[in-house]
């Protein structure tokens, strides 16, 4: 029928809202329905949404095998079309879904797989956002001088006014790295800086955190 289209959107829609709302026996549903129709259709590019927002339901509800499955589904349907975009979006989920089970080495290796999409693209906030991720991986593995190179990068892509959350956080994470290296000084530089510029309050927390452990320095 003419409408199937529209209704796996409706049903991909359905789904988001009910992610959003914490009702996840719902939106698996509605997921599920969106891939079937997608399926029917032979639409590789509505399948591939389908598993993206299914991996992210499966994520959310601790089961990481199966939104491992599902991101990697994702990512070779993309991978099938020539959709660069979604396919260095799948790259850095399944580089998240790597850190939320604590496998830093594969975690590193997605994040970069996600940094050479995203400068392939000319994304610039995901080529950041790829760099901050690997400057907190290096701050887990007890490389400050890497976390500092890699946040030094990440900012260098973003705008200079210190607005919006990725900006401010990945600051946060320049200043760990600068705390990490025994650079109390700098750190304490930064993390006021980050203060200074309005942030939002998860980077206040973080900046913070980070002044008080400078205090204890």
């Amino acid at each position: 029928p003419a409408d199937r289209p529209a209704l796996v959107r409706l049903d991909i829609l359905d789904g988001r809202l009910a992610h959003t709302g914490g009702r996840f026996a719902a939106a698996a549903t509605h997921f599920r329905a969106a891939l079937a129709s997608a399926e029917g259709l032979g639409s590789l590019s509505e399948q591939a949404r389908a598993c993206n927002y299914m991996g992210d339901a499966a994520r959310d509800v601790g089961d990481y095998e199966e939104a491992d499955r599902l991101f990697g589904r994702a990512l070779d349907l993309w991978g099938r079309i020539g959709d660069a975009e979604g396919m260095a979006g799948a790259q850095n989920n399944l580089a998240n879904l790597a850190m939320s089970r604590g496998d830093l080495e594969a975690a590193a290796h997605r994040h970069r797989l996600a940094l050479s999409a995203f400068e392939q693209i000319g994304n610039v906030n995901g080529a950041a956002l790829a760099r901050a991720n690997l400057a907190i991986l290096a701050l887990e593995n007890g490389r400050a001088e890497e976390a500092i190179a890699e946040a030094g990068r990440s900012l260098a892509l973003l705008d200079d006014s210190g607005a919006g959350l990725l900006h401010a956080l990945t600051r946060v994470v320049l200043g760990e790295g600068h705390l990490a290296a025994g650079a109390w000084d700098e750190a304490e530089r930064v993390f006021r800086g980050v203060l200074g510029s309005e942030p939002p309050p998860l980077a206040v927390a973080g900046a913070e955190r980070g002044l008080g452990r400078v205090a204890l320095a």
